[in-house]
C-alpha cells in the first residue's frame, strides 16, 4: 500500500526557485524591461534580496545599469527603503543614477521617493548635480 506524501513534500517537489533579480539586472544588455518587470510581478520579494557578491539591493544595481524609469519605480514601490541606503562608498542610488547618466524618468522617480537625496551629494559628483537641478526646478 502506497502512503500519501505530506502536502509540504509535494510542494517542495514543485517549488521553482525565483530568478535572481540581480543577475537579470546585471545582464542589462540582454535583459528586457519586460523580463525584469515580469520577474518583479511574479516574485515581489526579490526586490529586497541582496546580491551575494556586492551586498547591494536591486535598486542600486538597477540604477548603476541604467534601468528604465518603470523598473526603478517598481523597485521603489516594492522596497521603498532602498532609496535611502548608501553603499560602501557612502553613495545613494541617486548618486549612482546621476554618475551613470541614468534615464531621466529613473532620476525623477528617485528624487520623488527621496527628495533630500540631491542635497546629500558628495564624492566628486558636482558635474552630475546639474541633472538634479534640472529635475528639481521643473
Amino acid at each position: 500500500m502506497q502512503r500519501d506524501r505530506p502536502p509540504e513534500d509535494a510542494d517542495r517537489d514543485h517549488h521553482v526557485e525565483s530568478p535572481k533579480l540581480h543577475e537579470l539586472l546585471l545582464k542589462s544588455d540582454s535583459t528586457t524591461e519586460a523580463e525584469v518587470l515580469a520577474t518583479l510581478a511574479a516574485h515581489p520579494e526579490s526586490a529586497k534580496e541582496r546580491d551575494p557578491t556586492s551586498n547591494s539591493l536591486p535598486l542600486l544595481i538597477a540604477v548603476r545599469e541604467r534601468a528604465s524609469g518603470a523598473v526603478v519605480e517598481k523597485l521603489l514601490a516594492l522596497c521603498p527603503e532602498a532609496v535611502k541606503e548608501k553603499n560602501s562608498d557612502q553613495k545613494l542610488p541617486l548618486h549612482h543614477a546621476a554618475a551613470r547618466n541614468a534615464p531621466e524618468a529613473a532620476v525623477r522617480a528617485l528624487i520623488k521617493a527621496y527628495p533630500v537625496g540631491p542635497l546629500l551629494a558628495r564624492h566628486g559628483l558636482k558635474g552630475s548635480l546639474s541633472r538634479f537641478a534640472v529635475v528639481l526646478l521643473e
